[in-house]
């Protein structure tokens, strides 16, 4: 993937796991959003997952990516423009 500190955010833009649940729960806790364990399990399982990691741990931003054939996807993003378009030009 590409690195985000390119453009002012620390790290690089990772595929995410059913390991990063708890990072996610804590995100979406922390954007005052309702989205639980189940859920991103759920989005995890269905779909792709890519975020950025945080500095001082955790998430600082993620997308969630399902695919539909022939050639259609649907992206679920949050607030952080920046962060959400630079997980998109990774993902060409």
């Amino acid at each position: 993937m590409t690195a985000a500190s390119d453009s002012g955010f620390p790290g690089h833009v990772r595929a995410l796991t059913q390991g990063d649940v708890p990072a996610l729960v804590g995100l979406t806790r922390d954007r005052g959003w309702k989205a639980g364990e189940a859920m991103w399990r759920l989005v995890l399982e269905a779909g792709d997952g890519y975020g950025i990691d945080a500095p001082d741990g955790g998430l600082a931003g993620a997308v969630a990516l399902a695919r539909y054939p022939p050639g259609l996807a649907v992206i679920g993003m949050g607030e952080r423009d920046q962060i959400y378009a630079l997980v998109m030009q990774a993902l060409g």
